[in-house]
């Protein structure tokens, strides 16, 4: 039940990519995502890094993965984001946890109402 409401992405919630540096924690993986932004006054793009700490249920998340995480309610003070893909590691030619974090989510059975919001892999 708990993960079902986690999982689900409603239409106006931000989805952010980017690389795990850590899994030290239990069911827990910090996560860097990089931000180009730009200095109106000299016409210049910079890069800011910036560092969440995302909620992984199943612990598949290992470092070097390419995950996606969306915002979610506080579950510690300084944890607030949960994982909802995982990519996997790009270096990593055969890289199943895609598959398997696909198997552990079809196994939930979600309502009707949590459908329409589009949680759903793209292959």
């Amino acid at each position: 039940e708990r993960l079902k409401r986690l999982a689900t992405i409603s239409h106006n919630q931000c989805v952010i990519q980017g690389l795990v540096v850590s899994d030290r924690m239990n069911r827990s993986v910090v996560v860097v995502a990089r931000i180009k932004k730009l200095n109106r006054k000299l016409k210049t793009w910079y890069v800011v890094h910036r560092r969440y700490q995302a909620h992984d249920e199943f612990d598949l998340c290992k470092e070097g993965d390419e995950v996606a995480i969306k915002m979610c309610r506080k579950m510690s003070p300084r944890k607030s984001y949960v994982v909802v893909e995982n990519y996997g590691n790009p270096n990593i030619p055969d890289d199943n946890r895609k598959e398997r974090l696909k198997e552990l989510v079809d196994g939930i059975q979600l309502t009707e109402r949590e459908k329409d919001f589009g949680w759903k892999f793209d292959d």
